[in-house]
């Protein structure tokens, strides 16, 4: 039992069950504090299910020493990890990214983008609720459009399909 301050240089493993850190403090949090070796590293968790024994078994979080922090897999070759997840900081927040890698799978029915803009899915319909949608390029519609509001363009409209305004 270490009851104060413990100090390791090297590698540290933990055989056995789990690892707990708890603060007997009722007024401080907890934190457990994982540093990079020098300015330029970058600092890792890595976790193992199935004790890495096959390919995507294993995850990778990476706070890379260029501020940017990512979460990949190995799925594609066992211990070689790839971002699936890449957050970029800003130091004005709103300007900050976040990546995905793949596919977005959203399980709600709403996407809300900035203070007024909302994607949502309602029974096969999705509806945009934004004051004005730009498309550039071509737009194929299959079973109609409905727009409430105009219709303008500053080319042709083709339908092949009936697109109806409610003004």
């Amino acid at each position: 039992n270490v009851t104060r301050n413990a100090e390791v240089t090297g590698d540290l493993t933990v055989n056995g069950g789990d690892t707990i850190f708890q603060n007997a403090s009722v007024d401080r949090d907890t934190t457990l504090t994982i540093k990079s070796g020098a300015t330029t590293m970058d600092a890792v968790i890595s976790l193992w299910g199935n004790n890495g024994a096959t390919a995507g078994d294993e995850w990778e979080i990476r706070a890379k020493a260029d501020n940017v922090l990512t979460v990949g897999n190995d799925v594609n070759t066992a211990g070689t990890y790839v971002p699936m997840l890449t957050l970029t900081p800003d130091a004005t927040a709103v300007n900050s990214k976040a990546e995905f890698v793949g596919d977005l799978w959203v399980h709600g029915t709403s996407i809300k983008l900035g203070g007024d803009t909302t994607i949502t899915y309602s029974s096969d319909t999705l509806t945009i609720t934004e004051g004005t949608i730009e498309l550039v390029g071509t737009a194929t519609v299959s079973n109609g459009l409905g727009v409430t509001g105009a219709i303008t363009g500053s080319s042709t409209i083709n339908a092949t399909t009936s697109v109806s305004s409610a003004q």
